[in-house]
């Protein structure tokens, strides 16, 4: 009986990992002064895959802050495109998003994305 209760307490226990989808990594677009700006934004994996990418705002037409990949581990290109019709520009960030030390889900990656190819387009 004392060794059924040694080996018990000896024996590792296993992660039960949940069904929780985390996201990989969540992305401030700023412009070149740093303000928030409203762009259209894609991701890539180190493989050239897309990444899924949605607002984390309420509307896409006026998002600046964007939630990038669910459970994708590794590393991710983020870039945006921005156009208000008198300015345009594109920037990117790479992040790399590990997983959790019970290797169940990823650890979530801030990042801020500046579009700092600002190129002035005659409004006149």
């Amino acid at each position: 009986m004392i060794l059924l209760l040694l080996s018990l307490v000896a024996c590792p226990t296993e992660v039960a990992c949940t069904d929780l989808a985390a996201a990989s990594a969540l992305v401030h677009v700023v412009g070149p002064t740093g303000d928030p700006l409203v762009a259209t934004v894609t991701a890539t994996d180190a493989d050239g895959n897309d990444v899924d990418v949605h607002c984390a705002d309420v509307s896409t037409d006026t998002c600046t802050d964007w939630v990038v990949g669910y459970e994708v581990q590794g590393e991710i290109t983020i870039t945006a495109d921005a156009d208000d019709g008198c300015n345009t520009g594109t920037g990117s960030v790479t992040v790399d998003v590990p997983l959790d030390d019970d290797g169940c889900h990823v650890v979530q990656q801030e990042a801020t994305l500046e579009v700092a190819e600002w190129t002035d387009l005659d409004c006149g």
